[in-house]
């Protein structure tokens, strides 16, 4: 991987603040290419994007409910056996980004994966860093109505970010982080 790319798997529990941290980043990014001092570009994509699209053709209307999340997690599951296409689609898009990269800017790329088997695969197959957004205690950690929410921490990740205070403080936590990781 080209030293100016940076890919994330990030993951955590539902409403842990993972989507919050990736806008976060983007914030951080967008404050810190005014300075003039190079460009940081950040991209995100999740392995059920595609699936909620299909959703979405079909009429669904965005909302995450418990029986949405496991209709997702048992497409995306059915997906992933008879096609591998999660893995596959995240490949080619880290491949596809890191070709983007022909400069000196900063390329930042969060990939939302869930399964812990997965992590590892993609983590192997892409050279990734991991991401876990803990709660702590900020949200309570109750029985997931799918397989995929239900191990996110059965992982050994390489960085855990506390999301236990304000949006102040994870906003923080995410300009830290773009700082240490384009230097």
């Amino acid at each position: 991987m080209k030293e100016n790319v940076h890919v994330f798997i990030i993951n955590g529990y539902p409403r842990s603040g993972k989507d919050t941290f990736i806008d976060l980043c983007k914030k951080a990014a967008m404050e810190h290419n005014k300075k003039g001092k190079g460009s940081i570009f950040i991209k995100s994509h999740s392995t059920v994007d595609t699936i909620k699209e299909i959703f979405r053709i079909f009429g669904w209307n965005g909302e995450k409910t418990e029986v949405t999340r496991k209709q997702l997690s048992d497409c995306k599951q059915f997906l992933t056996e008879k096609f591998d296409l999660p893995f596959k689609e995240c490949v080619n898009i880290v491949h596809t980004f890191e070709e983007e990269a022909h400069d000196s800017n900063q390329y930042v790329l969060f990939l939302q994966v869930r399964e812990p088997k997965e992590i590892q695969r993609l983590k192997d197959a892409v050279g990734a860093r991991t991401i876990y957004i803990d709660p702590e205690k900020r949200i309570k950690k109750t029985q997931q109505s799918n397989m995929g929410d239900a191990n996110v921490e059965h992982f050994e990740y390489d960085l855990r970010i506390i999301n236990n205070g304000s949006l102040k403080e994870l906003e923080r936590k995410a300009w830290c982080f773009i700082e240490k990781i384009t230097l």
